[in-house]
């Protein structure tokens, strides 16, 4: 009985290779919340980061006080291949502000990689120049806040006046990724903004951009 009930998940698998499918999908059930597609809707992206097309490694926790629902935290140091994935479809090409709604305890568990299709996010320098950055930090503790702040301050003199960015260089699918630096940091929501707006998201940040469609 054995044998054959192994038999039939084998001739089950090789099924749903033939449709296309993949295997995962046999009898698993995701935990936590649904991931989702976003888009750009006239110069935003909105995106809980519960919500992540891929989350990696980083843990779903919450609601808390101060958090817009659940939210992620960071359970790796320093692998930035574990990151929290979000698609996103943009109607153009342009650079956009990457602002995260963060909390951290301490300096030791403040900050995470940001790339956009693999390129690191930029700053621009007192040249006007974009120059790449590790990252981006936060220094709010204790509660749920807004930040856009470039993660090494050695490189760039005035930090606190420069902002994190990522430019998307075609209209089309793209591919926003949240790298674990620290563990223990922790993201509620991730936005982008057009780079004419230069205005810190309110409250909890705009509602989610959401797009109806799949790669």
């Amino acid at each position: 009985m054995g044998s054959r009930r192994a038999c039939w998940m084998v001739l089950g698998v090789l099924a749903l290779f033939a449709a296309g499918r993949s295997p995962r999908a046999i009898g698993q059930v995701q935990p936590g919340s649904p991931s989702k597609v976003f888009q750009e809707a006239g110069g935003v992206v909105s995106m809980e980061a519960e919500h992540a097309t891929a989350k990696g490694k980083w843990k779903e926790e919450g609601p808390d006080s101060g958090s817009s629902g659940r939210y992620m935290t960071a359970t790796s140091r320093r692998v930035k291949s574990d990151a929290l994935r979000f698609d996103i479809v943009f109607a153009g090409a342009g650079t956009y502000w990457v602002w995260l709604r963060g909390l951290c305890t301490s300096t030791e568990d403040n900050d995470c990689f940001v790339s956009l299709d693999g390129a690191p996010a930029v700053v621009k320098d007192d040249g006007g120049s974009w120059k790449e950055v590790l990252g981006e930090k936060t220094d709010i503790k204790r509660v749920f806040g807004w930040s856009n702040e470039p993660k090494v301050e050695k490189d760039f003199p005035g930090r606190k006046q420069k902002r994190v960015a990522v430019r998307v260089g075609a209209p089309g699918w793209h591919t926003l990724e949240i790298g674990s630096r620290s563990v223990g940091f922790k993201i509620d929501k991730v936005v982008l903004l057009e780079e004419g707006n230069t205005s810190m998201p309110a409250g909890t940040g705009p509602e989610e951009t959401v797009s109806a469609g799949r790669r």
